[in-house]
């Protein structure tokens, strides 16, 4: 696949990124992409649900494909996308279509998919933010996520590199660096250069931030990348790790995320799990996909797969607020 070739180069930049720009690169990672897809005739579909095998598993789920005899592109896509999809492509991102969750593997889905319900009178929200070490992008974030989490959800937010408290809210929010090595995913970082800030490393380090709850949200650069272990017939995915410490469900990027998604993308996802009432696994796409098709602040677009694409749910897709 020509796409995981370019995988280091798979970001978005809104730097002079223009819609006729982002359009062009829809279609050419729908063309770069093409090795995975799946034809759905349903017209009934309501969400997906996916488990790969360990030869598939460094493939991202929100790029996989829909194809189908009966598509014709959604109606929000722009004009010059849905006719290159209408007329020659034939095919468009699933998760672009319908809600789509990797429940991990089937006996974990069989053990861990009761529906989960969380009271609203009782929700709770907490973020981490590392900023001692003052790497400027995470500073720029603090500050908007604090007003997020903290003005608009009566959440906390942490931003010592160790929490004074272990976090335990339903909801918990990670920002910090995230880098990936040949086998996957190596570590957190709390400065872009890595001689200047900290490095969470082995299990006691991760318990140390990442706490417990219902939900981790980790805006962590490439921190749902997978790979294979093929000696071991297993995946290693830091993922897996956050699953361990007792989280339903985990979002995280499959790749570089840009500095400018985590505020956007949480509120659109906070406004359809919390305020819109919708299962995770529909506020997860509704955030996607809100996050394709809006004119944010009059200009700015996410409508690049790099960028609204970049989030993936994994786990149990059953957790509503009630």
């Amino acid at each position: 696949i020509k796409w995981k070739n370019e995988l280091d180069s798979f970001y978005y930049d809104d730097k002079d990124y223009f819609i006729n720009l982002q359009e062009q690169d829809y279609v050419t990672t729908l063309n770069n992409t093409k090795g995975f897809e799946l034809s759905l005739e349903d017209d009934m579909i309501e969400e997906v649900l996916i488990c790969t095998s360990i030869r598939l598993t460094e493939y991202p789920h929100n790029l996989i494909h829909v194809n189908s005899s009966k598509l014709i592109a959604n109606d929000s896509h722009e004009e010059l996308v849905k006719e290159e999809i209408d007329n020659t492509i034939r095919r468009d991102f699933l998760s672009f279509n319908y809600p789509i969750i990797n429940v991990l593997s089937l006996d974990w889905f069989k053990s861990n998919h009761q529906k989960l319900v969380i009271k609203k009178a009782n929700l709770s929200i907490s973020g981490w933010v590392p900023i001692e070490d003052e790497d400027y992008s995470l500073l720029i974030n603090y500050g908007k996520l604090e007003s997020l989490i903290v003005e608009e959800y009566s959440g906390e937010m942490h931003s010592e590199i160790i929490p004074k408290k272990e976090l335990n809210s339903n909801i918990n929010v990670f920002m910090a660096h995230g880098e990936k090595g040949l086998e996957g995913f190596k570590t957190v970082y709390t400065h872009l250069d890595g001689n200047r800030g900290h490095a969470i490393r082995g299990d006691q380090g991760v318990k140390k931030i990442f706490g417990t709850g219902e939900i981790a949200i980790l805006f962590i650069c490439n921190s749902a990348a997978l790979s294979k272990d093929f000696h071991a017939q297993r995946i290693n995915s830091f993922v897996n790790e956050i699953f361990k410490l007792g989280y339903s469900a985990v979002v995280a990027p499959g790749w570089k995320l840009s500095t400018d998604i985590p505020p956007v993308w949480l509120k659109l996802f906070l406004e359809s799990f919390v305020n819109g009432q919708n299962s995770l696994v529909k506020a997860v796409h509704d955030a996607n996909f809100n996050m394709a098709i809006t004119n944010f602040d009059g200009f700015k677009r996410f409508y690049a797969p790099t960028a609204w694409a970049s989030m993936h749910l994994y786990g149990n897709p059953n957790i509503v607020i009630r």
